[in-house]
C-alpha cells in the first residue's frame, strides 16, 4: 500500500485548459487539484485503521480526541483509495495532453477511461493489498478481454468509484454535465450498480463545492435538482447539512 507519485509533467498544461480544469480567482487551479489529492491521502490515512469497523467501535475506539494518525505508533498509512486518485490524475493529466485543440468533451471523456482502464489494469500486477472483491473480479475481467472495446465492470454496490472521484469534482464540476460524464466512465469501469455511480457523483460534487468555497443553499439545491434523475438526491442533501 504506497503512494502513486503523480508526475509533475507539463504543469501548466494540466491546470490551464479549458475544458477539464475551470476555476475562480478565489482559488488557482494547482491549489485545488493539490488539494484534492492531499485532502483525500489525510483522509485515507486517518480512516483506514476504522475500516470495516461497526460505528460503536469506531466511536469507543477514537473517543472525544482530536483526529489523528491511529495505525500504527502515530503514523498513517495510505491504502488503495489514495493509489486510485493518484491513477485517475494521470488519466487526466494524459487525456488532456493527447488531446486536439478540437477534441470534443465526448472525445475527452473517451480518452480518460481509456487511459484510466489501461492504469487500473496495470496496477492490479503490483498485488495491491486491501483490494475491493469487486474492484479485482472486474480489473481480472479487463485483462481476460483485453482485446474487446467498451468492457464494463461488475453487478456491485461497493464504493470503490466513490473513493477515487472527488478529483473529478475539482477538476470539472465547473460542468455539470462533463463531470457527470467523467464519474460514470470511472465508476464503469469497475462497478455498474447505479448507486455506486450515485454515491460516486455526491461525492465529486462535494468535492467541487468544497474546492470553490461556495456555502451558499442555492446552489446545493440547484445540485440536488439537477441529479434528481440520478436518484441520489438524498446523499447530495445529506452532504449539504
Amino acid at each position: 500500500m504506497t503512494i502513486v507519485r503523480l508526475p509533475l509533467l507539463n504543469e501548466r498544461a494540466m491546470f490551464s485548459h479549458s475544458l477539464l480544469f475551470s476555476y475562480p480567482a478565489e482559488i488557482t487551479h494547482q491549489e485545488a487539484v493539490t488539494g484534492g489529492v492531499l485532502g483525500t491521502a489525510l483522509g485515507d490515512a486517518w480512516g483506514l485503521p476504522f475500516e470495516g469497523l461497526s460505528r460503536r467501535r469506531t466511536q469507543r475506539w477514537m473517543g472525544l480526541g482530536p483526529l489523528r494518525h491511529r495505525l500504527w505508533f502515530g503514523m498513517g498509512l495510505c491504502s488503495d483509495d489514495t493509489e486510485h486518485t493518484c491513477l485517475l490524475a494521470q488519466a487526466l493529466l494524459a487525456a488532456r495532453l493527447r488531446s486536439r485543440p478540437n477534441t470534443t468533451p465526448e472525445g475527452m471523456v473517451k480518452l480518460f477511461r481509456t487511459d484510466l482502464t489501461a492504469r487500473l489494469r496495470w496496477w492490479l500486477l503490483g498485488l495491491p493489498a486491501g483490494i475491493g472483491w469487486a474492484t479485482l473480479r472486474a480489473l481480472w475481467r479487463h485483462w481476460a478481454l483485453c482485446l474487446f472495446p467498451h468492457v464494463e465492470g461488475v453487478a456491485s454496490a461497493g464504493n470503490g468509484p466513490a473513493m477515487r472521484s472527488a478529483l473529478l469534482g475539482v477538476c470539472a464540476g465547473h460542468d455539470l454535465s462533463l463531470l457527470r460524464d467523467l464519474v460514470r466512465a470511472s465508476t464503469r469501469i469497475t462497478h455498474t450498480d447505479l448507486r455506486t455511480e450515485h454515491g460516486a457523483l455526491a461525492v465529486a460534487l462535494a468535492a467541487h463545492l468544497v474546492a470553490q468555497a461556495l456555502r451558499q443553499v442555492v446552489m446545493w439545491r440547484g445540485c440536488a435538482n439537477w441529479v434528481v434523475v440520478w436518484r441520489c438526491r438524498g446523499l447530495v442533501q445529506i452532504v449539504s447539512q
